[in-house]
């Protein structure tokens, strides 16, 4: 197995670990069932926040494109990129999957704590705001800027209310008060 194969099946091992049991996983349960020393994963990570902070860019790298794409093919309409946006994350949802932002957990769990988490989360948030940004703009709405940090709070609450109440119904919620916001534009 090369240098890189191991260090990526550790990313993978420990991101789901830690995505399911959260981040007060030990070490040893990072390690169990993968083959891999203490020691190997010390050589690639010599920290388990040092980890963390990987794992939360595995996630950046990785999520924005394939939520992209799914938007793109839920909605090839550009306008109702917006709405499809929540429909493809209500989707999880309803599939039972009540997993939130491993992002913003890691963010909470390591506030003031540690910046090299911090700022991999923010870059994630960064991106993630990005994103909805440019879902904003194809709706033709005149305030982008001010629609954009609706729809953020908007998609966050439903994620959180969603997993709180272990329901995807959080979603039609938040989607009607945005069809709201996009039929009654701020003057």
């Amino acid at each position: 197995m090369s240098k890189m194969q191991k260090k990526q099946d550790i990313i993978d091992h420990a991101f789901e670990l830690f995505y399911d049991q959260g981040f007060n996983t030990g070490v040893d349960a990072i390690m169990a069932d993968t083959g891999i020393s203490k020691r190997t994963l010390y050589k690639y990570f010599p920290s388990k926040e040092v980890l963390i902070a990987e794992l939360v860019e595995h996630y950046r790298v990785n999520v924005i494109p394939l939520l992209r794409a799914e938007v793109e093919r839920v909605s090839p309409d550009p306008k109702g990129r917006l709405i499809a946006l929540f429909d493809v994350r209500q989707a999880k949802f309803t599939e039972g999957c009540f997993r939130g932002c491993f992002a913003v957990s890691a963010k909470l769990e390591y506030a003031c704590r540690n910046a090299q988490i911090e700022a991999a989360s923010e870059a994630m948030m960064a991106d993630m705001n990005g994103l909805m940004r440019a879902f904003c703009e194809m709706t033709g709405h005149p305030d982008p800027d001010t629609l954009t940090a609706q729809a953020m709070v908007l998609f966050n609450g439903a994620v959180v209310a969603a997993q709180a109440s272990r329901s995807a119904k959080p979603f039609d919620t938040a989607k009607g008060i945005l069809r709201v916001l996009l039929s009654f534009p701020l003057p």
